[in-house]
């Protein structure tokens, strides 16, 4: 097997989620008595006065696109990210919708979302039927970015902020460099952010999803050409750092290319035969758990990857000899339920679309980029920069708490007796069920959105196909867990009420309402059709002329 280098994964994750990782001290402070001089300097002589930007992003690789967005606003923008901008280059699996997503707002243009595409899988249309280079995007965006004025500093860690309620913000970069000031600063950094730590110091996570996996050349070209998304291995893992449930993804890379005139294309609208091959390919392995300090490491995971390999990638026989390794991935993700977070300081707001079975990353931050740019031009426009103000942005959404009901019920809790079989069960009977319903419910369950329309019916049908396995689920998520996702579930219905019935009557009398309330009824409603799940694009289904149905996408 050939790797680049060994990497020391097996690291003490558990143990520091479990007991909190210490922040820098005061990262973030409102008392310029406390610390950071010289960014209380910068904001005293520019009281009054222009600010640098109307907006730091914190965190480049997500946040350039939302930095974007925001320029196109008419607002002035920096991006800082302690990094460079343009990371190592591996894929993202989006959907063709979502890239569109971005071009409806201007964000891409055609250009660049052929220069980037990858792959492309026909066969999953809709849920990350396509790859993407970040490192393209990411040059064609920030490219586009600083042509029209935007600035971006690379390599320049946050060393703290600055918050004056009345001023702005001054974001320190260390003390020789000049602090950045700005009227928002949006922290795109996720869970690992120190503004983040420094709110949660002490905080466990309510859950944490370890992944490994690699990218390999060496699979048969004829056998690999469809993607894979969330299978699993048949019972639960059994060892002395508890019980877990693998799951498994995989995505064969440069699939679907057309060599013309030397250079690569795209099929057009997929509806050509793909024609190119690869053997190339990305596989996964990830499970969900509870943040027990006894769980198991990464170097565990990632020696049973290797073992268990060949079982689920038959045409490899032997991965240490037939298998080309190209990269190794290997990483953990905690989630809380408080997320995003309303942080607890005025002109700061997190954006960090965190799914608890997801896990954020570059696709939810797509389908919720045109509400989060919106809410916080409008917040900029109107001065709604207080903390209260901003929490409105990252209201309650009900969804995101069924979510973790999910969670709790595919992690096996450490002491548990569970049915090693448990979750294949539940999950083949849920698909069952929805597969019954048809494809505006799989959908969605397969891009990890909750949609109260769309998970009740299933939900029915699967206790009444197997009316035993209600007790096992209830026992597995634990009581009071189980009933606080039902407690969710109902304010997803109600929220989908309020936003089918309340909602077009609220948006008629905005005009009337002060630019502040205004404000918070827009988010308010927004809460109300994200909460619900009703923002999902849902698929609409119609005969063609040879009998077939035909997949078209409509709001």
């Amino acid at each position: 097997m050939k790797s680049s280098k060994a990497v020391d994964y097996d690291t003490k994750w558990l143990k520091k989620l479990q007991h909190g990782v210490p922040p820098p001290f005061q990262f973030v402070t409102e008392d310029a008595t406390w610390s950071r001089a010289h960014c209380w300097e910068k904001l005293r002589s520019q009281r009054d006065k222009p600010l640098d930007f109307d907006v730091i992003v914190a965190g480049g690789e997500m946040g350039i696109f939302l930095a974007m967005a925001l320029q196109m606003k008419g607002f002035s923008v920096c991006v800082v990210d302690g990094a460079d901008l343009v990371s190592d280059d591996t894929e993202w699996h989006v959907s063709m919708d979502e890239l569109n997503e971005l071009k409806s707002l201007g964000i891409l243009d055609q250009a660049d979302i052929d220069a980037a595409i990858q792959t492309v899988l026909p066969e999953t249309k809709g849920v990350k039927d396509v790859s993407v280079s970040p490192r393209i995007l990411l040059e064609r965006v920030a490219t586009r970015f600083q042509l029209r004025g935007g600035s971006i500093f690379e390599q320049s860690p946050l060393m703290g902020v600055a918050v004056s309620e009345y001023t702005g913000v001054a974001v320190d970069l260390g003390e020789d460099k000049e602090p950045l000031t700005a009227s928002l600063v949006i922290d795109c950094l996720g869970y690992n952010s120190p503004m983040a730590r420094q709110q949660r110091y002490g905080m466990k996570p309510d859950g944490v999803c370890a992944v490994v996996g690699s990218c390999a050349a060496g699979f048969k070209k004829e056998s690999d050409k469809k993607g894979e998304s969330r299978f699993m291995t048949p019972k639960l893992q059994n060892s002395k750092n508890g019980k877990q449930q693998y799951f498994w993804e995989s995505y064969p890379s440069e699939v679907g290319k057309t060599k013309k005139k030397g250079m690569f294309g795209f099929l057009p609208g997929y509806k050509n035969e793909v024609s190119a091959e690869s053997d190339v390919k990305t596989t996964y392995l990830y499970t969900y758990m509870d943040a027990e300090e006894r769980r198991t490491s990464l170097a565990s995971l990632m020696n049973d990857y290797w073992k268990m390999l060949s079982d689920v990638q038959p045409t490899i026989k032997d991965p240490a000899k037939d298998l080309d390794v190209k990269r190794v991935l290997f990483a953990y993700f905690p989630t809380y339920r408080d997320s995003p977070l309303k942080y607890s300081w005025s002109r700061m707001l997190a954006v960090d679309i965190q799914n608890p079975m997801n896990f954020g990353g570059f696709g939810p931050l797509v389908r919720h980029i045109g509400r989060i740019s919106g809410a916080i031009s409008e917040a900029l426009d109107n001065q709604c920069l207080h903390k209260d103000d901003l929490a409105a942005i990252n209201a309650y959404m009900p969804s995101q708490n069924v979510a973790h009901t999910f969670h709790e019920a595919l992690s096996a809790r450490m002491g548990n007796e569970v049915d090693p079989k448990f979750v294949d069960r539940l999950l083949a009977g849920n698909f069952k069920a929805m597969k019954d319903v048809g494809p505006q419910t799989i959908n969605p369950f397969l891009q990890d959105i909750a949609r109260f329309g769309t998970l009740m019916e299933p939900f029915a049908r699967t206790v009444s196909n197997d009316s035993k396995m209600l007790p096992p689920v209830v026992q597995e998520a634990g009581p009071p867990a189980f009933l606080e996702g039902m407690k969710h579930l109902g304010m997803m219905g109600i929220y989908s009420l309020l936003d089918s019935a309340v909602a077009p009557r609220m948006e008629a009398k905005l005009d009337d309402l002060s630019p502040r309330d205004r404000f918070k009824w827009r988010r308010r409603m927004e809460a109300w059709k994200v909460g619900s799940g009703n923002d999902f694009r849902k698929a609409k289904f119609e005969k063609t002329e040879g009998g077939k149905k035909s997949n078209n996408v409509e709001e």
